[in-house]
């Protein structure tokens, strides 16, 4: 997957992952096998398919750093432990 690293979230617009079936959601991960050592924020795309992966990601040295690059008003999930090792929280 050829990702799209973005600077944050501001410049999405995130009503164009959204419809009656799809709502955007934001997973922050830490230290994923692509990116070691690294905190990373994937936007997905829900619907009746399952949950999907954009090509959008935001890439910080620390969580604080990433969770600034949330956008205001979404709401913090932690991880469950059956998530990949890997989820830190999913932003919604």
């Amino acid at each position: 997957m050829n990702n799209i690293v973005i600077p944050d979230f501001s410049k999405i617009d995130l009503n164009q992952f959204a419809s009656k079936t799809d709502m955007p959601l934001i997973a922050v991960y830490h230290n994923p096998t692509d990116y070691p050592n690294k905190h990373v924020a994937r936007l997905w795309t829900t619907g009746r398919g399952g949950p999907r992966a954009t090509l959008y990601i935001v890439i910080r040295d620390t969580l604080e750093d990433i969770r600034a690059t949330i956008p205001a008003g979404m709401v913090c999930f932690n991880r469950d432990p059956s998530d990949v090792l890997s989820l830190v929280e999913t932003w919604l």
